[in-house]
């Protein structure tokens, strides 16, 4: 069984299927509906570009963004005038220069491979905007598509673009035909760019009109996607121009390529018509080349054979050149791909990072609190120096009094009992020599781990490490009842 042959009669009931869908007249109505578009997508376009013109005025204090209102407008009925004008020169010029092909089989390959590459697009563009959170990834990629189906349709209905099948059509000639064939695709496309773009840049017209009224500082971006919107339509509108000079003048290359082929091709017939005598052999050469000087220089009949060399040497060439262009754009897509991922990355080590340094740290501060509470804990029942004298708790205080700890010390020079109760590890001292007015007390909050004290001297009562709001109540117990009245 031949499945390859299977699956190619498959495909080409599959294209026969898409010519039947899209056929030639439904293009052409889809042209004629896209095409009407700006008569409406125009005017609206003006009205809301003097709108933004006036509100940016009002709102900047700019008389210039007001007059520049009713540039927008001149400028808009120009580019209309110009685009409708242009839009006949576009339709005469794709009808009057016809194309020709010795086989449909080179436009069927074309057409799937298309198709194919406009799925890979959508499916492609959809990666893409989910892995890099970006959504107008995939609007680029529905661009893509739609301009493939577009080929794709066109190819299938290549009277569209004046290509007819001729099986006497040279291997030359086809090499021209495939060059000025994606200048016609793009030349046909001037009905569709005309009101898509014209209408695409109105919505965003409104967006901007819209946003105009939110907070100043949104003027700027709002006004950079303004100015996008304004050259969509105008570049929408100016799209029928631009497409015919592009191609009258990348088509004149191609006549000239044409006419030394067809030049080429009489010298082959009148040389092949003759050779049964020397001299209408030469007679002959006469006519078609002209006379050559005794010198040797002259005009000289050129080789179909290779002249058909040169032809597809020529399509080879250009062919190489938009596969080198497509390699570096996807080198550099694939650049940006690199370095975004590596920017990613480096992110997410540093997250990763912060967390385990926090980690850490709340690890490590929970085992000091530990240590700082189990130290303070073997002191209950000691004398209160102890407690202030522990290693963990006098770091503590040595943090809170800095060069003034030994001061705080000699407060417990005679000490109390250290108690435990209420959460709390409290002990307390004074100055022995003047026990009555020299006072302190040293709490540990086993809860949180905080060490502060308060001291009572004749000038008052002082919390230290911890605002007196904060204090735990048993302190502020403390400090109202060794206040000095």
């Amino acid at each position: 069984m031949d499945v390859m042959g299977i699956l190619n009669r498959a495909i080409d009931t599959a294209i026969a299927h898409f010519k039947q869908a899209f056929s030639a007249s439904l293009f052409r109505k889809f042209e004629a509906l896209v095409g009407a578009a700006p008569k409406i997508s125009a005017p609206v376009s003006a009205v809301l570009g003097l709108l933004i013109a006036v509100v940016l005025a009002i709102r900047t204090d700019s008389f210039v963004a007001f007059v520049s209102g009713f540039g927008w407008v001149l400028a808009v009925i120009l580019s209309y005038y110009v685009g409708s004008k242009m839009q006949v020169m576009c339709a005469k010029t794709n009808d009057n220069n016809p194309l020709a092909f010795s086989s449909q089989e080179f436009l069927n390959v074309t057409t799937v491979l298309s198709l194919a590459l406009a799925a890979a697009a959508l499916i492609g563009g959809l990666y893409a905007a989910i892995k890099w959170s970006e959504a107008e990834l995939f609007l680029y990629a529905i661009g893509a598509a739609l301009f493939l189906v577009y080929t794709a349709w066109i190819l299938n209905n290549p009277s569209l673009v004046a290509l007819e099948i001729q099986p006497s059509a040279t291997a030359g000639l086809e090499a021209i035909a495939l060059f000025t064939l994606g200048n016609k695709i793009v030349l046909r496309s001037h009905k569709l760019i005309w009101g898509a773009l014209t209408t695409v840049g109105a919505v965003l017209l409104l967006r901007t009109l819209y946003n105009s009224f939110g907070a100043p500082h949104e003027l700027v971006r709002d006004g950079a996607r303004g100015a996008v919107a304004a050259m969509m339509v105008i570049g929408g509108l100016l799209a029928p121009l631009v497409l015919y000079l592009a191609f009258v003048f990348a088509y004149l290359i191609t006549d000239i390529c044409r006419s030394i082929l067809l030049t080429g091709t009489y010298a082959a017939s009148a040389l092949g018509s003759t050779g049964s005598s020397r001299a209408a052999d030469s007679a002959s050469q006469e006519r078609v080349v002209g006379s050559v000087p005794e010198s040797g220089e002259g005009p000289v009949a050129i080789s179909p054979l290779a002249i058909k060399v040169i032809g597809i040497s020529i399509a080879a060439l250009v062919g190489l050149t938009l596969l080198a262009s497509g390699a570096s754009y996807g080198k550099r897509l694939f650049d940006e791909y690199r370095a975004r991922s590596e920017l990613e990355r480096v992110e997410n080590d540093r997250k990763k990072a912060e967390e385990e340094e926090k980690r850490a740290r709340a690890a490590a501060e929970r085992e000091s609190r530990e240590r700082l509470i189990a130290g303070a804990k073997r002191h209950v029942g000691k004398p209160a120096i102890d407690l202030v004298l522990d290693k963990e708790v006098n770091a503590r205080f040595r943090t809170v009094f800095e060069g003034k700890l030994r001061d705080f010390e000699n407060f417990f020079s005679d000490s109390g009992a250290v108690v435990e109760g209420d959460g709390l590890i409290v002990g307390q001292g004074c100055v022995k020599a003047d026990c009555d007015r020299l006072k302190a007390l040293a709490v540990v909050e086993l809860e949180t781990g905080r060490v502060y004290a308060v001291v009572a001297t004749p000038r008052g009562v002082q919390f230290y490490g911890v605002a007196e709001r904060d204090a735990s109540p048993a302190a502020k117990k403390w400090a109202i009842a060794n206040a000095e009245r």
